[in-house]
């Protein structure tokens, strides 16, 4: 019985600890999981206004001399990225001018009407609208959507990162939790086995038993004064049986 409870105290210190320590680290890594995906969207969003602004300005002179072959030429210069699922120029009037669609894309993916000023996310792309002007006024629009792909394999790298240094981390924990973990139930697990002893001897001493914590002294000092109070209760009770053995074997006193 006292072995299976030496072992629980061990395995409940060590399990509160890992416990504790995973539950931190899971939170952790969720709250850099959030910043980085925000953050990521924030950046590409702000690379596609980048890039919306230099289509725009090099679309001007094309919707100005109603040259829609020019403004072809510019948002072909998208090939070279990937990601970008479809662009569109539009007049000033919300008409399109020119467009330019990833090989596999669907039209469907551009809106008829555009906002001069607009961006945004949806499930699986990022969408931005940039005016161009000329003389300070708007003759049209630029808007641009490309696909989260690259989102997605940062998030999964950093996934993939995160759960190694989660199971290193409790490794480490465990290691630690296992060897710190006897400075609390070291003592613990002594006075139960010079309790156990008290049982087979007549030594009532608590003998060589320390503890590193205020809480656990306490208990070592109320323990040992337990022990010293302990041999005179004892006497005290064979006094008294031998007492009343004594009278029962003189019988009733006669008045």
């Amino acid at each position: 019985m006292t072995d299976k409870n030496n072992h629980s105290i061990k395995r409940k210190i060590v399990t509160i600890v890992m416990v504790t320590s995973g539950a931190a680290l899971i939170l952790a890594c969720g709250g850099f999981a959030i910043y980085e995906t925000i953050a990521v969207r924030q950046s590409k969003l702000g690379e596609m206004m980048l890039v919306g602004d230099l289509i725009a300005a090099n679309s001007a002179p094309g919707l100005s001399f109603n040259d829609p072959q020019a403004s072809e030429e510019t948002l072909a210069a998208l090939k070279t990225s990937p990601h970008v699922i479809a662009a569109r120029v539009y007049d000033k009037n919300g008409k399109t001018f020119a467009t330019y669609l990833r090989s596999g894309a669907s039209l469907s993916a551009l809106p008829g009407l555009i906002p001069s000023e607009s961006s945004g996310s949806r499930r699986d792309t990022l969408h931005v609208a940039r005016g161009i002007y000329v003389g300070g006024q708007r003759i049209g629009t630029v808007y641009l959507e490309r696909d989260v792909s690259e989102l997605t394999s940062s998030l999964v790298r950093y996934g993939a990162i995160s759960l190694g240094v989660l199971l290193i981390a409790l490794a480490f924990a465990f290691f630690l939790a296992s060897r710190l973990q006897r400075t609390i139930s070291g003592p613990i697990l002594a006075l139960a086995h010079r309790a156990d002893s008290i049982q087979s001897s007549a030594d009532y001493s608590i003998g060589d038993v320390q503890g590193s914590f205020q809480e656990i002294g306490l208990l070592i000092k109320s323990f040992d004064g337990m022990l010293v109070l302990l041999p005179n209760a004892i006497a005290n009770c064979k006094a008294i049986a031998n007492i009343w053995r004594r009278k029962s074997l003189l019988g009733p006193q006669k008045s």
